[in-house]
């Protein structure tokens, strides 16, 4: 509860913009908001979880795991989620330091993700001892990383996280952590069974991973203080070395200064003052000095260097750039290291002269400084010999170090300083020798590693000690209680004590259950009451009694009588007891009831008869055989079948004897083949697939004793013991030499059958083609008559002669239809692409007239490519919309709409129209040849438009049919396969 006020508290301070109760104190960091908001939560779950309320505590501890998750998902993946300002904008930490003011540190964030774990956890956990284990262990850790936090506050010893020193954990957090996962271990050890002594675990993890924060924390404090020193020394030695050589460049000025102001040096003056700078500062090999035209006139010491008198000196590309800058500058330029002439790798410092005594100042000169870069750093490096390796250099050019040959250094601890000496740049580096470093780290890091793992392992076994006489205390109070309970605890066997008689002197609570008597009714009864009356007669219980006097001990089986008088079938052990003195006090008698296991017994007997009599009266071959091939059973059908009796195959055959090895061969590729691997031609044929459990089901060639041979369909199956191993295969094989002949003589009436219905739909296509001529003159002459000899033919007669023409044309439209409906699916067809859109749009200007003449209004959806025979999808995308522009009242305007839909592997049409409908008991018959629901009169037509239609798509393998009401209109649905 302090845990979850303190959250709430922190929550209100940013709302509020209380900085004290955010901070609590100012040297405190603050509680972010999301973290107080998981304070809250996590409290919350274990207070649900104590109360029962397991799945609003999983909830809350799911908000917890997934807020700490995105922030740690933030540090690793450096994007920002805004989860940080969720809910607050943060008004504190929002200098450069706290790049994201409102985000909880990453410790934090670690130790919420495994807070939500555990309560997660925990509402599983009831009976699971593992999970307690890893909850304790976890939490443990979350204590652990609440104490090294606090110890930080509370000593002063800045462990340093990771992301640091901004990243820091504030002090209050630290301690909710440590209170909450205290917390959490305390309700796994009150509510999980068995985790008495699991304590001892997550207390030696707590405290093993304080000891190593605390080591770590020890150590890189004395890795910063070595850092800081190699730091405090590269910056002495980097001043030293400037302020060095800026008193060289100074006396180098002084000598110019007086030779301007002067008017130029006397040789002799010139020699002493030179030759004082040459002995003061033996890093100068030596001091020159250019005239106007830059040759050398003077050189000092000039011992060595004579044959440099009268040279120009700026024809080498780094002395001449130097020269240049000088006087270009008139101010002092040092060349870049360079080979000394005298020897040796240096810098030349150029001081050109301007002489300030005569008009316009002239220049005279340039006094040249050669400085030899071993003799000038050889005394710094001198003075760090043994401890430090220096190196000098001029850009990326090391122009001196003081490495030894192939000696590895630790660039770890190396350090950078910038020389800046006039306008040149040099960067010296500071590196520790193998010496140095041994001094770094002293021994109390380790001290303290090994202080604080020993404290933690004797903590934790004076802990588990303690427990563990607690938890012996605890069992033998038990124990003593139980073994006064024991006897009447047992519940599967009955156990009492007999006299030497056989009378009955105990008597157990399961005695009770299974005898049936209460003790007040046994007690001081002979034994032979449990007994069946013809054992009784038989004098089995006496027997029992002198058989367990002379030999110790009686085991027997048999049916005993209960109170009510039921049998049941017991295990009996009878044991004679003796005092100490050897004296026979009475007998121990264990009754244990087996009923269920004996009737099991039976009931097996029973079903192997039952299995022996379906082998034995099957009329399937059945067949058994072990793992190996070796037939284990063969029945009576099997025998008849195949020749063999079963005394000839059983034990000493594999089914290999009656099947061509051919066809096992081929069979055994093929297999290898579907499967893709090999299996072996023989047993394995047969089995590969059930012992893969798989199914098998094929047509087999099975050989007789005598040879001959019949089909036969084989059903493989694999046999598994209780634990699931295969310990055998079954087969079961059913003669279709009956079946096969019925196929072949089906197959012989279909090709006839097919023959007979080609032959018909061929003289059907003949003769409506035949019809043709005939109506056609009929029609002809019959207007002929009617157009030439009007005059002569009375009204009566016109009028037949108009019925005769009519007639006529409606048996021509007939017999076209039908020279349809005969063509649609003879000679080949062309299967393509339809764009059923554009098919449509053709279908509408072939029937632009009806359309145009009705006013009607046809549109359609988005509509797909479909695959099938073009010119007959045009002639049913025309029928259907035609019979829906037909079939209409006169005062409506027809409406008939295409649309298309999928349907697993086909394409559903449906056209709808707004026309007179039908009743739905004529959907069916109206897609019949010449079936019509209306006179000619009526609806002009054939009735032949729907039954092409039909034909049309079952070509396309789909099916058609409508929906109707009268009056309401119809929707004609068809499919159409995709492929």
């Amino acid at each position: 509860m302090f845990v979850a006020f303190l959250g709430l508290q922190v929550m209100a301070g940013w709302v509020l913009h209380n900085l004290e109760w955010v901070q609590i104190t100012p040297s405190f960091r603050t509680m972010k908001f999301n973290t107080a908001l998981c304070f809250v939560l996590s409290p919350t779950a274990l207070i649900g979880l104590c109360l029962k309320f397991n799945r609003s505590a999983r909830l809350a501890a799911c908000v917890v795991a997934v807020i700490g998750s995105l922030t740690i998902l933030e540090y690793i993946t450096g994007v920002n989620l805004r989860i940080d300002t969720l809910f607050v904008t943060p008004f504190t930490e929002t200098n450069a330091i706290y790049a994201y003011p409102g985000r909880m540190v990453p410790a934090a964030a670690t130790g919420l993700i495994l807070i939500g774990f555990t309560l997660i956890l925990s509402s599983y956990a009831k009976t699971k001892q593992y999970f307690s284990m890893i909850i304790a262990l976890a939490s443990s850790i979350v204590v652990a990383m609440g104490a090294i936090p606090m110890i930080e506050y509370i000593f002063g010893i800045p462990f340093g996280y990771i992301w640091g020193n901004a990243t820091e954990m504030a002090m209050h957090s630290a301690f909710c952590f440590i209170l909450l996962g205290i917390c959490i271990i305390g309700y796994t050890w009150e509510n999980v069974k068995g985790a008495h002594l699991w304590l001892p675990v997550p207390v030696c993890v707590c405290l093993l991973t304080i000891s190593i924060a605390l080591s770590a924390s020890v150590y890189r404090r004395e890795d910063e203080k070595f850092d800081a020193m190699m730091q405090s020394e590269t910056e002495r030695l980097s001043s030293v070395t400037e302020a060095q050589l800026a008193e060289l460049y100074n006396a180098i000025g002084r000598i110019s200064n007086r030779w301007e102001i002067a008017g130029g040096t006397p040789l002799e003056l010139w020699s002493s003052d030179v030759r004082t700078y040459v002995r003061d500062y033996k890093f100068i090999v030596a001091i020159e000095w250019l005239d106007k035209d830059l040759k050398l006139q003077r050189v000092e010491p000039l011992q060595g260097n004579e044959k440099l008198i009268g040279r120009t000196l700026n024809v080498e590309a780094r002395r001449k750039a130097a020269i240049d800058k000088a006087l270009d500058t008139h101010q002092p330029a040092i060349a870049d290291a360079i080979d000394l002439i005298q020897g040796g790798k240096g810098i030349i410092y150029y001081h050109p002269i301007y002489l300030q005594a005569k008009a316009g100042k002239p220049f005279d000169g340039i006094i040249v400084a050669v400085i030899r870069m071993e003799n000038f750093f050889a005394p710094l490096m001198e003075r760090r010999k043994g401890n430090f390796y220096v190196s000098i250099y001029d850009g990326n050019d090391m122009v001196l170090s003081n490495v030894p040959a192939q000696t590895a250094v630790e660039t770890r601890w190396m350090k950078n300083a910038e020389l800046k000496s006039n306008d040149r740049k040099w960067r010296l580096t500071l590196t520790p020798t193998a010496k140095l470093l041994a001094t770094k780290n002293s021994l109390i890091p380790l001290t303290v590693l090994i202080a604080g793992v020993l404290t933690s392992l004797l903590s934790s076994l004076c802990l588990y000690f303690a427990l563990k006489w607690k938890l012996n205390n605890k069992i033998l109070r038990l124990t003593e209680m139980r073994n006064e309970k024991l006897i009447d605890g047992v519940r599967d066997y009955a156990i009492y004590w007999l006299d030497v008689a056989g009378k009955v002197e105990s008597w157990n609570r399961s005695a009770e259950r299974i005898e049936g008597y209460a003790a007040g009714e046994i007690i001081g009864k002979h034994i032979s009451i449990f007994y069946t009356a013809e054992d009784q007669h038989a004098g089995k219980p006496q027997n029992a009694i002198k058989t367990a006097l002379c030999c110790g001990k009686l085991m027997e089986e048999g049916w005993r009588v209960r109170k009510n008088g039921k049998l049941f079938w017991a295990i009996v052990e009878l044991d004679a007891l003796y005092d100490d003195e050897g004296r026979h006090i009475g007998f121990a008698k264990i009754t244990h009831d087996i009923t269920d296991r004996k009737q099991a017994e039976i009931a097996l007997e029973d079903l192997y008869r039952l299995n022996n009599a379906i082998l034995s009266n099957s009329a399937c071959m059945i067949i058994a055989t072990d793992t190996q091939g070796t037939v284990v059973s063969f029945n009576t059908a099997a025998q008849d079948a195949l020749g063999y009796s079963a005394l000839e195959v059983v034990g000493g055959e594999t089914p290999a004897l009656w099947h061509d090895p051919e066809e096992v061969t081929a069979r055994a590729e093929a297999l290898s083949a579907e499967l893709g691997m090999a299996v072996e031609a023989g047993f394995e044929t047969f089995v590969k697939k059930p012992s893969m459990g798989m199914t098998y089901e094929e047509e087999w060639t099975f050989i007789r004793k005598d040879g001959t041979r019949f089909p036969g369909m084989l059903f493989m199956t694999a046999m598994h013991n209780n634990s699931g191993d295969i310990v055998g295969f079954l087969g079961i094989v059913l003669d279709i030499t009956a079946r096969k002949s019925a196929e072949e003589a089906q197959r012989k009436l279909i090709a006839k059958l097919n023959e007979s219905n080609t032959e018909l739909e061929r003289f059907a296509y003949v003769a409506s083609h035949d019809m043709q001529e005939p109506l056609r003159m009929i029609a002809n002459f019959s207007s002929v008559i009617v157009d030439e000899y009007a005059d002569k033919i009375d009204n009566e007669g016109q009028e037949y002669l108009k019925l005769i023409t009519e007639s006529a044309l409606r048996m021509q439209n007939m017999v076209a239809d039908l020279l349809e409906y005969a063509r649609i699916g003879k000679g080949a067809v062309r299967i393509a692409d339809i764009d059923v859109k554009k098919e449509i749009k053709h279908v509408l200007v072939n029937l632009s007239k009806a359309i145009e003449d009705r006013k009607a209004q046809v549109t359609y959806d988005t509509l797909p490519v479909i695959k099938g025979i073009p010119v007959q999808f045009t002639s049913l995308l025309q029928n259907l919309i035609s019979n829906g522009l037909k079939y209409q009242a006169e005062d409506t305007v027809p409406q008939v709409h295409v649309a298309a839909e999928e349907e697993g592997a086909f394409w559903k049409f449906s056209v709808k129209d707004n026309g007179i409908g039908m009743e739905q008991a004529h959907a069916a018959k109206i897609f019949e040849p010449f079936v019509r629901l209306h006179t000619w009169q009526q609806y002009k037509g054939t009735g032949i438009g729907l039954a092409v239609c039909k034909k049309i798509v079952e070509n396309h393998g789909g099916k058609i049919w409508v929906e109707s009401e009268p009056g309401k209109g119809s929707v004609f649905y068809f499919t159409i396969l995709k492929s």
